[in-house]
């Protein structure tokens, strides 16, 4: 599991187990906030979360479910569920396409079973075979050591570079008595085949009945380098080629830079036009310009203005300051796709269409005090609703949190934390996001949206700032009553 999350979403769509999700979705038919849920395997989550509670309903709350659960364990949990939550509730596949789990360097034996429909097993298999043919598609340092996605992490990262050496494997296997094929690998580096392979996975196959479309993971080649080398000077042994020496990992992502712009473009015109793609708009990008503009313009091309807007626990650098983070999500802003010039990209849901695929998550430190929390999730929560984007996430600090959960490991047996501004139901949005200011502060711009339920209406202000602004505590969210200014503020939380 990415991490242990419960989001709220902005949009309401619906998917069929045939027919993929629904385009004619009009603004007023959906409200905010909504649900998500994000996790690798939800049949598995429900059921331990029923062990535990004794709620056997937790995951029908969701409106939107972000996965990778293997296609014949989602078909049966979605036929043991209500017809009318499967009929509304869009589910995604969530590809981590920049790195693999090899559990000791071999696949297990349920990657070649869940192959020919699940993208990650898929890549599994392809690694393992080409490096028992002398083909290395995992990266390495000069020194042989792996790279990692985080530290303390089995995930490999994949080479990535122009100079990843060619896969020999044919892509065939054998399952039960019976050949089946993945893709063929021969000639082509990883990033290359990755298309190629979900053609085959993803398209044609039982997929299409349980996911109306995919996330792709954030950029595989910027911004991870200092994190995952063991030794952060080492240099990357980009082409397995022992006569050519190592290079800085500088230079690996400044030269990784085409090769993922090709994956991504290659990889939506590779799929059916029933699934919608999405990629990761993530906080690296954001805080960095020129690589926001690159990327913003791959977006535009190939994706439907999906964007995953990072991290919002307070770190260091940038992070240090929620105003400059809520800064982040306007630019994002510039990457929605509609329609393919082209012809060859379907029309996309988007915000023209009222609706918005971005997530933001609210990273919560499980030793945080519940007052420090549920302030930092109404920030979190007002920023979203503020923003246009309206996905709401509570996380662990932990990448493994979730996977913690399942197992039951001492400080992970609880639930996400919530906030009841969670199930505060605002209605429809009736304006676009905008700005009030404080006379004494006019540089710091609070972000305000209004909203409609039956006869009553409601304004949510976002105040990313340290101080406090028209009564709206520093670093929190405010819930009023009535259209700015004439409000009267709503205590939700005590």
């Amino acid at each position: 599991m990415r991490k242990q999350i419960l989001m709220i979403c902005a949009l309401l769509c619906s998917i069929t187990l045939i027919t993929g999700c629904k385009t004619n979705i009009a603004r007023d038919e959906h409200t905010f906030p909504r649900r998500c849920f994000v996790g690798y395997n939800i049949d598995q989550y429900a059921a331990v979360v029923e062990a535990r509670t004794g709620d056997s309903n937790y995951m029908y709350q969701f409106d939107v479910i972000r996965t990778r659960t293997v296609v014949s364990d989602l078909l049966n949990f979605l036929e043991a569920s209500p017809q009318e939550w499967v009929d509304n509730t869009l589910i995604y596949y969530t590809f981590c396409q920049k790195s693999v789990r090899m559990y000791n360097g071999t696949p297990p034996n349920w990657a070649y079973r869940f192959a020919l429909t699940h993208p990650t097993s898929a890549t599994k298999i392809a690694v393992y075979e080409n490096a028992r043919l002398g083909r290395e598609w995992r990266l390495r340092d000069e020194n042989g050591d792996k790279v990692i996605v985080y530290r303390g992490s089995d995930n490999e990262l994949l080479n990535w570079h122009p100079n990843c050496p060619l896969g020999l494997w044919d892509g065939n296997f054998k399952l039960h008595g019976k050949s089946y094929n993945i893709g063929d690998t021969r000639g082509l580096t990883v990033s290359q085949w990755i298309p190629v392979m979900a053609s085959k996975v993803m398209v044609g196959t039982d997929f299409e009945k349980v996911y109306c479309g995919y996330e792709l993971d954030d950029d595989p080649c910027y911004g991870y380098m200092p994190w995952h080398i063991p030794r952060p000077r080492a240099k990357l042994d980009h082409d397995h080629n022992p006569s050519t020496p190592g290079i800085p990992w500088q230079a690996y992502e400044l030269q990784c830079k085409e090769t993922n712009a090709a994956n991504f473009r290659a990889f939506p015109k590779a799929l059916s036009r029933k699934l919608i793609p999405q990629a990761q708009y993530d906080e690296r990008v954001g805080y960095n310009q020129t690589r926001q503009q690159e990327m913003t313009d791959i977006y535009y091309e190939c994706f439907a203005g999906a964007k995953f807007t990072g991290y919002t626990r307070v770190g260091s650098g940038p992070y240090l300051d929620y105003a400059w983070w809520w800064d982040c999500l306007p630019l994002a802003e510039t990457g929605y796709h509609v329609y393919g010039k082209d012809g060859s990209i379907p029309p996309m849901l988007d915000r023209i269409q009222g609706l918005d695929f971005s997530l933001v998550e609210a990273s919560v430190d499980k030793n945080w005090d519940k007052k420090r929390t549920d302030r930092h999730l109404r920030q979190t929560l007002s920023a979203c609703l503020t923003s246009g984007n309206a996905y709401y996430a509570i996380v662990y600090q932990e990448d493994e949190a979730g996977m913690k959960f399942l197992r039951g490991d001492p400080g992970y047996c609880d639930l996400p934390p919530t906030i009841p501004e969670l199930f505060f139901e605002l209605g429809v949005a009736t304006s676009d996001p905008f700005d009030i200011y404080d006379k004494m502060h006019p540089d710091k711009p609070l972000h305000a949206r209004y909203f409609k339920r039956g006869y009553a209406n409601f304004t949510v202000v976002c105040n990313p700032y340290k101080i406090d602004l028209l009564g709206v505590p520093a670093e929190d969210g405010g819930w009023f009553k009535g259209l700015w200014p004439h409000v009267q503020k709503i205590v939700i939380s005590n």
